[in-house]
């Protein structure tokens, strides 16, 4: 009966080591504008620096669009609702002004097993 108990509990402490949530974060960066052609939208998508982030080198932004495996994206609607349907939740949403700069900042998170 000890064996069986012994062997129960090693499996158990086993499954919760290998059974560890991480979480990832990534921000959304919208600046909004207006030039002679109309109002204009920037947006760009910040996973950092480590490389280690799930969406490494899926992700890459140039002159205010996000291009994601190939599909460009805009507005930052279509963006969000992107990440939403791959499971990336939006934590925050605030405004952020720096010298003359002002935008919006989402940071989304995505909590995987």
């Amino acid at each position: 009966m000890k064996k069986v108990l012994l062997i129960v509990l090693l499996l158990g402490i086993t499954s919760l080591t290998f059974s560890q949530k991480t979480t990832e974060y990534l921000s959304v960066k919208v600046q909004y504008g207006l030039k002679v052609s109309g109002f204009v939208t920037d947006i760009w998508v910040d996973i950092g620096d480590s490389g280690r982030h799930s969406l490494s080198g899926e992700i890459t932004n140039k002159d205010g669009v996000v291009e994601i495996n190939g599909k460009k994206y805009t507005s930052e609607i279509d963006l969000l609702n992107y990440f939403g349907s791959i499971g990336w939740e939006v934590y925050s949403v605030r405004k952020v002004k720096i010298l003359n700069e002002e935008y919006d900042l989402y940071l989304l998170v995505k909590k995987t097993e």
